[in-house]
């Protein structure tokens, strides 16, 4: 092989390289501006996950599930949730002293000529509460009562709880402070 031979197989080579080497650089520019894109795109759609209903217009129904958490304000205490130690708090105590106590005896015992002596002997099957919130609450028993043994019939009698106290709970009468409330404003005007 000649100088020249050589020269011009070399030169070949290098022709070659030269168009391999433009090649792969249009590829990598290609490739770069590619990525360049996707980048755009990704940061487009962490911004759009990270919207809700606080920092777009999105509505509130959009945020599904993943709601932010509340930010309170107030700063912790230190102190136990509930009520702290030596706290009295208040409820609807059981009333032992009644301001009035109604006996209801048995409806078939009206106008039987035994009934006073069949009322000593009646003893209180069950207890209800009615409570009214007049001015000043005035709480009236109702004491359903029973007689062992009727002496006109022979069996067991029971007395009944008028149609307004229901349960076996304690029951408020509301009409008699919505009637105050409506008696307060019409006076006043």
């Amino acid at each position: 092989m000649t100088k020249d031979e050589m020269n011009k197989q070399l030169l070949q080579q290098v022709n070659s390289l030269t168009s391999t080497v433009d090649s792969l650089n249009a590829t990598i520019n290609t490739q770069t501006q590619l990525i360049v894109q996707l980048n755009q795109t990704i940061q487009e759609l962490k911004e759009q996950l990270n919207k809700n209903s606080k920092n777009s217009s999105k509505p509130p129904s959009s945020d599904g599930y993943k709601k932010p958490a509340p930010k309170s304000l107030r700063k912790p205490s230190g102190k136990k949730v509930g009520g702290q130690d030596g706290h009295q708090g208040t409820h609807l105590a059981v009333i032992t002293a009644p301001d009035e106590i109604v006996t209801h005896m048995p409806s078939a015992c009206k106008g039987c000529r035994h009934y006073q002596m069949c009322k000593g002997t009646a003893c209180i099957a069950e207890k209800r509460h009615v409570i009214d919130a007049v001015v000043t609450v005035n709480v009236t028993e109702h004491q359903v009562l029973e007689l062992p043994i009727c002496m006109l019939h022979g069996d067991t009698r029971r007395g009944e709880f008028p149609a307004d106290v229901k349960s076996s709970r304690t029951v408020w009468r509301k009409p008699s402070v919505i009637s105050c409330c409506v008696e307060y404003r019409r006076c006043s005007h």
